[in-house]
């Protein structure tokens, strides 16, 4: 099961964005995968807010656009919203301690803690979701291998990239490319 951070849902409907080819094509591939893709209420709220944002988008959604986007990927049969359990407080609260969480990375933290809950793998371009132990993650826009808890049962990744690198046009391929340089370049 994958838990979508905001930033790739948001990469994938900005079209200035560099990145926006390449979360395009795996948000709509994943979705249409069959595969559990879930979403917590706070990612679907930081799309609709900072996808109407002119500040952020040259071009903004309406609310009622964005709106209209998340209601078409919760009408997908294998998308739904993942909502805190019984734990989730606890996880969060030890997640925030260990990982020195405040501020915005507390949202971080949350995604963390229903992906503990829940045995989900985020999906996300953020590193912050690297300071709390025992989270899986992949970033599908370079395509990685996601980072697996080493106590883990489950060794497969949830997407293969040579076959999600078979899915795209040729312009998402140089897309992919061009991040895997920028991020190599950041590196040094």
């Amino acid at each position: 099961m994958i838990l979508v951070d905001a930033n790739l849902l948001l990469y994938a409907y900005n079209q200035d964005s560099p990145r926006h080819a390449v979360a395009r094509v795996w948000l709509e591939r994943e979705i249409s995968s069959g595969r559990p893709v879930r979403l917590a209420l706070v990612t679907l709220l930081a799309f609709v807010r900072i996808g109407s944002d002119s500040r952020v988008f040259s071009e903004p959604l309406t609310s009622a656009e964005a709106c209209g986007i998340v209601q078409t990927w919760l009408e997908a049969p294998n998308v739904q919203m993942l909502a805190p359990g019984p734990r989730t407080w606890t996880h969060l609260a030890k997640l925030c301690d260990q990982g020195q969480a405040k501020g915005a990375l507390v949202m971080d933290a949350h995604l963390a803690a229903l992906a503990l809950e829940h045995g989900a793998v985020v999906a996300s371009t953020d590193r912050d979701f690297d300071r709390f132990d025992g989270i899986k993650k992949i970033n599908p826009l370079l395509g990685g291998r996601p980072r697996w808890d080493t106590h883990s049962a489950s060794t497969q990744p949830p997407t293969s990239f040579p076959n999600l690198l078979a899915s795209m046009d040729t312009r998402a391929v140089c897309m992919i490319a061009q991040q895997k340089l920028v991020s190599l370049y950041e590196l040094n």
